[in-house]
Parts: C-alpha cells; sequence; structure tokens
C-alpha cells in the first residue's frame, strides 16, 4: 500500500499536467456544491412563497364565502321584504273591498231609513222640520259652489259656510244624519278652496300664505302640487291632477344647486311622486323618482347615518348649526318606506340598501 502511495506521488510530480486535472476537478466540485446549495435554497424561497400564496388564497377564499352570504342573506332579505309588500297589497284590497260595502250598506240603510221617514204620517213629525230639509237638502247647498271657491279672492268666507251648511240639517230635522256623500262633499270643498287658492296666488312654489295671497320656496320644488298629487287622484278631480303632472314634466328639475332638507324632499317630493306613480302608472313619476332618489342617496357618506341636508346638485350633505351636527332620529328612521317602494317599483334593491341599513 505505501508502495503505491508513492508510486502515485511520483507520477503526480513527473506529470505536471495532472495539476491542472486536479484544480479542474476541484472547481467542478466546488461549483457542484454552490449549485447544490443554491438549489436548495431556491427550493427552499420557493416553499416559502408557495406557502404565502396558498394562505393568500385561502383568506380570498374565505372572505369570498363572507361576501356571497352577505348577497345571499340580503337577498332573502329584500325577497321576504317583497312578500310583506304584496301581501300588504292584497290586504289593503280586501280592506278596500270590504270598506266599500261597508260603505254601500250604510247609503243603502240612509235610503231605507229616509225612506221610512218620508212614508210616516205628517202628524208625527213636527210640520216645520219636514217642510225645511226638501228645500236645502245638503246635496244641493255643498254642490253649487263646488266651482266658484277662487271665483270672487276677496271673499274668504264663503266656502266655510258652504262646508257647514250640513251641519243645520241636525238641528232642523232631530234624528236625520248627513250621509257619506254629504260629508264626502264637505271635506273636498275644504280641500278645493285650498288648492283652487294655491293655483291662483302661488302656482310653481312651493306653498301659499293663504292670509297675504303670497308664495314661499323653502324647497323650490313645487312642494305644494307634487304632496297633492295623490288627494287630487283619490277625490277624483282629474283635470287638476293633469294639470299638476303637466306642469311636473316641464318644469320639475332637481338639478337645483341649493341645499334642501333630505327628510322633507323624501317625504314630501320622492314620495309625492311614488304615490301619483301608484295610482296613475304614469312612468314620468316613476323616471322623476329615481332621479331625485340617485341625487338623495349622496346624503350617506361612509357611514349608515346620512346627512340632514343634501346640495342637490353637487351631491354635497351637510347637517345644520341647530342640531348640532347630528341626525335626527325621527328623520331617518321614517325613510325606508319611500326608497323601499322605489326599489319594489324598479327592482332595483340598490335604493333601499341605504336606507335599510340605518337600523
Amino acid at each position: 500500500c505505501t508502495m503505491d502511495n508513492k508510486r502515485l506521488q511520483r507520477f503526480i510530480l513527473d506529470n505536471k499536467q495532472s495539476y491542472y486535472f486536479i484544480a479542474a476537478f476541484v472547481i467542478m466540485v466546488v461549483v457542484l456544491i454552490i449549485l447544490l446549495l443554491s438549489a436548495m435554497g431556491m427550493n427552499s424561497q420557493y416553499e416559502r412563497e408557495a406557502t404565502k400564496i396558498r394562505d393568500q388564497g385561502n383568506q380570498l377564499r374565505e372572505l369570498l364565502k363572507i361576501e356571497m352570504l352577505q348577497k345571499q342573506r340580503l337577498k332573502n332579505q329584500y325577497n321576504d321584504v317583497l312578500d310583506t309588500i304584496k301581501k300588504a297589497d292584497e290586504t289593503i284590497s280586501l280592506q278596500n273591498d270590504i270598506v266599500s260595502d261597508k260603505y254601500t250598506q250604510m247609503n243603502n240603510l240612509q235610503k231605507a231609513l229616509d225612506n221610512t221617514k218620508a212614508t210616516k204620517p205628517v202628524v208625527n213629525v213636527p210640520v216645520a222640520p219636514i217642510q225645511i230639509p226638501p228645500a236645502p237638502v245638503a246635496k244641493p247647498v255643498v254642490n253649487v259652489p263646488v266651482a266658484q271657491p277662487i271665483a270672487q279672492p276677496p271673499s274668504l268666507v264663503n266656502p266655510p259656510v258652504n262646508v257647514q251648511a250640513p251641519v243645520s240639517i241636525p238641528v232642523q230635522a232631530p234624528g236625520q244624519k248627513l250621509t257619506i256623500d254629504d260629508k264626502r262633499n264637505a271635506v273636498k270643498q275644504g280641500f278645493l278652496h285650498a288648492w283652487d287658492s294655491y293655483k291662483t296666488y302661488a302656482w310653481g312654489t312651493d306653498e301659499l300664505n293663504p292670509l297675504k295671497k303670497t308664495h314661499k320656496n323653502w324647497l323650490d320644488l313645487g312642494v305644494t302640487i307634487v304632496d297633492a298629487l295623490d288627494t287630487l287622484w283619490i277625490m277624483g278631480l282629474r283635470e287638476d291632477f293633469q294639470l299638476a303632472r303637466d306642469w311636473i314634466e316641464a318644469n320639475l328639475s332637481f338639478d337645483k344647486n341649493r341645499s334642501v332638507s333630505f327628510f322633507e324632499t323624501t317625504i314630501r317630493e320622492l314620495g309625492g311622486l311614488l304615490s301619483a306613480y301608484e295610482f296613475s302608472r304614469d312612468k314620468m313619476f316613476l323616471d322623476k323618482a329615481e332621479d331625485l332618489a340617485q341625487r338623495l342617496l349622496k346624503a350617506f357618506s361612509d357611514t349608515p347615518i346620512p346627512f340632514a341636508a343634501i346640495n342637490l346638485s353637487t351631491g354635497r350633505g351637510t347637517s345644520p348649526a341647530w342640531t348640532g351636527g347630528s341626525s335626527i332620529l325621527s328623520e331617518i328612521g321614517t325613510l325606508q318606506l319611500e326608497f323601499l317602494y322605489l326599489a319594489y317599483h324598479t327592482n332595483d334593491y340598490s335604493y333601499a340598501e341605504k336606507p335599510m341599513n340605518v337600523f
């Protein structure tokens, strides 16, 4: 063994080229070691990055699951609300039918009572009460001045007298009651007195100052016209309803560079337009309501609580100083009706999402 080592040493010493071979071999070994270490380091880094990516992927999946659950929950709530509204509509329709039947029964009973009184002998009833009521029966007294409440503006006494005229009938004829039509016409007279005065002295503005016969604008949105639409329809005043409808289509614009009350604009303007649409199914009212709602929703900023006032043109929300910069619970707690109703008719839940999140 010793001889072999000496021979190998002698061979190496005698052959100088063997040095290059050994050096090359050593270099190759070093390079292989470096490559092996580098590969091991890269593999370790790859594992770390892969683990990080897997963790991020898992987090994204969890967030996606949560978002999908939230959307499903909102969708279920929306469907529940739609079902509730439909049931409410059915209930209201049923109640309206019941009320209509009751009115018919009451009118029939009243007519039967009147016929019964008419067939009684004159001896049983004092002469004066029997002779007086037929001449100024409630209906003629109520109906005669219907078209004349504003024909003579200075005379502000006639409408109250006309409305109160039927009250004298029970005094003249004890036991005789006013009919449903008498009461209905009296209420209609009171409305027409106010409405015709508004048309004469304040048309197109927000409100009438009745004693001064002037007007005032606090929203500059024709509040009285929009607010009276459903009453005009219910009372059967179709010509006045059409007059108001035409004014709204031609003149009502919400591109106003001024701050308005978020609450008042919602209940009067948005509510009035939606009520008119519900009765007439005129899409112009629904389009106006959508335009207004999109502007009003800008009152919601980063929190679920909206500002008390909103600039309908710029979308800038503010809260008046008299509230101390706070929102009023009775205002923000009653916004849901109009916006939820708009979402129902447009089939767009986004109109109701922010108002419903107030609670």
